[in-house]
């Protein structure tokens, strides 16, 4: 395990050099993205740097679902045209949860024809998927963990494939039937929005 604390810079260069620590380059690997806040840039320019050093078969982003529902449809059809790379499959999922999914994990995982891990690497640490968070030198003070055991890797796939979730492209009719909810519109006030019957 290596580690990166209060770093301030090159953070985003660091985690991909992290995530390249697989023992099998010659493998393709799933690359996940796990934030609480998240803006597009820095999906894409990450999702770019990866995709350069490891063979990548697919993209998954997780993100709290009070992100997403604050994005508009034309915010998200930006992202969805913005990081798709050629062939390359990126899936986004808003963590349907009362509670802030305040996670922040990045990992790249290889399986076999079985779904058993075969290699990859998990960085855990402080860093959201945002500008000052990771992808700005200057942003955000952050750490930085990382292992390759594979237990670890599995135990976070599991746990990962656990959450409740919902596909971005589904949020708005998501959102049309929780315009009650209180998860909603405490989103719409910490942006600064207000509702008006």
């Amino acid at each position: 395990m290596i580690n990166a604390l209060n770093i301030k810079k090159d953070k985003q260069e660091i985690l991909v050099e992290l995530l390249n620590r697989t023992r099998d380059k010659r493998r393709t690997h799933h690359l996940y993205l796990v934030s609480c806040y998240f803006k597009e840039q820095s999906v894409t320019e990450l999702i770019k740097l990866v995709d350069r050093s490891i063979k990548l078969s697919g993209v998954t982003v997780y993100v709290d679902r009070k992100s997403a529902l604050l994005l508009s449809e034309k915010e998200v059809q930006k992202i969805f045209e913005q990081t798709k790379l050629g062939d390359l499959g990126v899936d986004y999922y808003a963590v349907d949860s009362d509670q802030l999914f305040h996670s922040k994990a990045y990992a790249v995982i290889s399986c076999d024809q079985g779904n058993e891990i075969k290699s990859g690497s998990l960085v855990i640490g402080s860093a959201n998927l945002t500008v000052s968070g990771l992808t700005r030198n200057g942003g955000n003070i952050e750490c930085l963990l990382d292992t390759q055991n594979v237990n670890i890797l599995d135990n976070f796939i599991n746990q990962v494939n656990g959450l409740k979730k919902i596909k971005f492209d589904e949020v708005f009719k998501f959102r049309q039937q929780q315009k009650d909810d209180f998860n909603f519109k405490y989103a719409l006030l910490n942006r600064g929005s207000f509702i008006h019957r």
